[in-house]
Order: C-alpha cells, then structure tokens, then sequence
C-alpha cells in the first residue's frame, strides 16, 4: 500500500499505527521479523515517520512526537527530488532506514499497544 492508505489500513483494520521504533532494541526486532517476513524476496516496509509537515524534522505522525531514535542508511535521509517524506525499511540498505516517496507501495508494519492486543496475532 501507499504510506498513507497504510497507516489508514492499522488504524481501521486493526486499531493500531504504523509503527514507531523507539530503541536499538525495538530497530533490532522490526529488522529480523522483516528478514523473516521478506524471505528471499526485496524487503521494503512502511514504518509510521514522516517528515511531511516539515521538511528535515522527523515525526512519528501518529503519535506526534519527533524521533528521538534512528537508523538512516548512509546518505540517507536524501529528499530525493524533494520528493521522500515517507520512513521506510530497506533490504537493500541491510534493512536500515530510507526516505521514500509516500505513493511507493510496499508492505507495513503496524503497531499495537500490548494492552489492546486481545485478538491473539500478536508478533514478539
């Protein structure tokens, strides 16, 4: 889906966000499940930042707060064309952080509170 439709899609589908990654520990996690997920295919995940209200300063749009944490791939965040204003996960940046345009489709990663998890698709 496109970064917007998606984070529509966790909000709608599942009461959830796309996701923010707030720890070394949390980046970790969301790369191996995504390793686990894209198996030998090109991995390429929605995560819930953007920099869309203002360009260069990184939010989760979601929760509102900038990022405290991050794992840009080398060059990147790029604005390529001053057109990337959408986080994603990259395989082909070993699964760190990359800006891309909001209208790429690639899968997502939606987060939900262990508190309102009661459905039992619960991942970690």
């Amino acid at each position: 889906m496109e970064w917007g439709d998606a984070l529509s899609f966790c909000k709608t589908s599942f009461d959830a966000k796309l996701v923010e990654v707030e720890s070394a520990s949390e980046s970790t996690f969301i790369e191996h499940e995504s390793r686990n997920h894209a198996g030998l295919a090109t991995g390429v995940f929605w995560l819930g930042g953007s920099d869309v209200v203002v360009e260069g300063e990184w939010e989760w749009m979601t929760s509102h707060s900038r990022l405290t944490y991050s794992h840009w791939a080398p060059g990147q965040p790029s604005n390529d064309a001053n057109r990337e204003h959408c986080l994603n996960i990259h395989s082909g940046f070993l699964y760190r952080w990359n800006d891309a345009p909001c209208t790429d489709r690639h899968w997502f990663i939606c987060e939900k509170s262990i508190e309102s998890a009661t459905d039992g698709n619960l991942v970690g």
